[in-house]
């Protein structure tokens, strides 16, 4: 009788465990100590050029910091996960292109702009990871976009700077955790729903017989 081969258990997307709320929890967890402990420290220093420097660097530090955490959560759930720390570098650039080149004329308006910008093409590049591992991966630019959009909005409404600290980044970074990764749980799990699925197509130890 063949023997069936079994893939490599290193790669997580072979046997992953069903993501629920604790991976939800950690995940905006990331977002609020990436943003909450990073924002402040990009502030302080681009403060001594100008408001919108500091908020760019802010963004800067915090965005990357997130990555880095997000990264330490989804290792476990998607295979060559690195590459989502080199996507958040390459979108936090994207963002100070727009912010410099938009708030020569208007800071408020290079502010949106590039918020919108950045939620965007981080989303992008992030899909270009997730899309060959996840079912439905394009809802992920959208769920990135809104997340940072709907952060950057609330950044208005609550203390966000070196004067804010910690609790007005952390705030705007648990938004967008809670917003992503919402999605990312139901992306995940529909991978898994669909793995659980019989195949239909016969395999060649099938096919072959005894």
């Amino acid at each position: 009788m063949a023997e069936q081969t079994s893939g490599s258990t290193d790669d997580p997307s072979d046997n992953p465990s069903a993501p629920g709320w604790g991976f939800w929890l950690l995940w905006v967890l990331a977002g609020a100590v990436g943003l909450g402990l990073g924002g402040p420290v990009g502030v302080a220093v681009g403060s001594s050029w100008d408001i919108v420097v500091a908020g760019y660097m802010g963004v800067n530090v915090g965005g990357i910091g997130v990555g880095v955490l997000q990264w330490l959560v989804l290792r476990q759930q998607v295979t060559r996960a690195g590459w989502w720390v080199p996507a958040s570098i390459v979108a936090v650039a994207a963002l100070g292109v727009m912010v410099f080149a938009v708030g020569v004329i208007d800071a408020d308006v290079g502010w949106v702009v590039g918020t919108v910008l950045f939620g965007t093409v981080l989303g992008v590049l992030q899909w270009l990871l997730l899309r060959r591992q996840l079912a439905r991966a394009g809802w992920w630019v959208l769920a990135s976009g809104v997340g940072w959009v709907v952060g950057g909005f609330l950044s208005g409404a609550v203390p966000v700077g070196a004067a804010g600290g910690f609790p007005g980044w952390a705030a705007v970074g648990a938004v967008y955790g809670a917003m992503s990764g919402a999605v990312l749980v139901w992306l995940l799990r529909q991978r898994l729903d669909s793995s659980a699925q019989p195949s239909a197509v016969p395999t060649v130890q099938e096919e072959e017989g005894e």
